[in-house]
Protein backbone atom coordinates (compact mmCIF):
# COMPACT_ATOMS: atom_id res chain seq x y z
CA UNK A 1 0.00 0.00 0.00
CA UNK A 2 2.76 2.74 1.12
CA UNK A 3 4.41 1.75 -2.65
CA UNK A 4 1.40 2.52 -4.52
CA UNK A 5 1.00 6.00 -2.71
CA UNK A 6 4.93 6.76 -3.42
CA UNK A 7 3.72 5.70 -6.86
CA UNK A 8 0.88 7.98 -7.17
CA UNK A 9 1.05 11.58 -8.79
CA UNK A 10 -0.51 14.27 -7.32
CA UNK A 11 -1.82 15.52 -10.37
CA UNK A 12 -1.12 15.12 -14.82
CA UNK A 13 -0.74 17.93 -16.77
CA UNK A 14 -2.22 16.26 -20.32
CA UNK A 15 -1.14 18.63 -23.82
CA UNK A 16 -3.10 18.65 -26.58
CA UNK A 17 -2.90 19.30 -30.35
CA UNK A 18 -6.32 19.90 -30.31
CA UNK A 19 -9.43 19.32 -28.93
CA UNK A 20 -10.21 15.97 -30.68
CA UNK A 21 -8.53 13.54 -27.78
CA UNK A 22 -10.70 15.39 -25.34
CA UNK A 23 -13.82 12.60 -25.80
CA UNK A 24 -11.33 9.38 -25.40
CA UNK A 25 -9.83 10.89 -22.37
CA UNK A 26 -13.30 11.30 -21.01
CA UNK A 27 -14.07 7.40 -21.42
CA UNK A 28 -10.16 6.70 -20.30
CA UNK A 29 -10.93 8.22 -17.06
CA UNK A 30 -15.16 7.16 -16.81
CA UNK A 31 -13.58 3.37 -17.28
CA UNK A 32 -9.93 3.30 -15.90
CA UNK A 33 -10.17 6.34 -13.42
CA UNK A 34 -10.44 5.04 -9.39
CA UNK A 35 -11.81 8.13 -7.32
CA UNK A 36 -7.97 9.80 -5.62
CA UNK A 37 -6.67 12.89 -5.20
CA UNK A 38 -5.14 13.64 -8.65
CA UNK A 39 -5.79 16.29 -10.47
CA UNK A 40 -6.03 16.58 -14.35
CA UNK A 41 -5.45 20.07 -16.03
CA UNK A 42 -5.71 19.77 -19.86
CA UNK A 43 -3.77 22.49 -21.92
CA UNK A 44 -4.42 23.20 -25.11
CA UNK A 45 -2.48 25.67 -27.64
CA UNK A 46 -5.00 27.41 -29.82
CA UNK A 47 -3.64 29.77 -32.78
CA UNK A 48 -5.15 33.13 -30.74
CA UNK A 49 -4.37 31.51 -26.87
CA UNK A 50 -3.20 28.93 -24.86
CA UNK A 51 -6.52 27.07 -22.76
CA UNK A 52 -5.89 25.31 -19.70
CA UNK A 53 -9.09 23.03 -18.31
CA UNK A 54 -9.00 21.56 -14.93
CA UNK A 55 -11.25 18.50 -14.63
CA UNK A 56 -13.18 18.82 -11.49
CA UNK A 57 -12.98 14.99 -10.87
CA UNK A 58 -9.96 13.77 -8.70
CA UNK A 59 -8.42 10.62 -9.84
CA UNK A 60 -5.65 7.62 -8.35
CA UNK A 61 -2.93 8.51 -11.09
CA UNK A 62 -1.09 5.42 -11.03
CA UNK A 63 2.00 4.86 -14.02
CA UNK A 64 -0.80 2.63 -15.83
CA UNK A 65 -3.20 5.45 -15.78
CA UNK A 66 -0.70 8.10 -17.13
CA UNK A 67 0.17 5.38 -19.73
CA UNK A 68 -3.12 5.24 -21.55
CA UNK A 69 -3.64 8.84 -21.46
CA UNK A 70 -0.38 9.41 -23.26
CA UNK A 71 -1.30 6.62 -25.83
CA UNK A 72 -4.10 8.73 -26.72
CA UNK A 73 -4.25 10.08 -30.20
CA UNK A 74 -4.19 13.77 -30.05
CA UNK A 75 -1.84 14.04 -26.88
CA UNK A 76 1.05 15.71 -27.56
CA UNK A 77 2.75 15.30 -23.75
CA UNK A 78 1.68 14.27 -20.37
CA UNK A 79 3.39 15.70 -17.29
CA UNK A 80 3.20 15.06 -13.76
CA UNK A 81 2.18 17.95 -11.16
Amino acid sequence: LDDAASSAAAGLQVFLQDETPIETLSLIIKEHGTKGNGRISLMLDLPEQDVEIDIKDRIHITSEFRSAVKSITGVIDVRDI
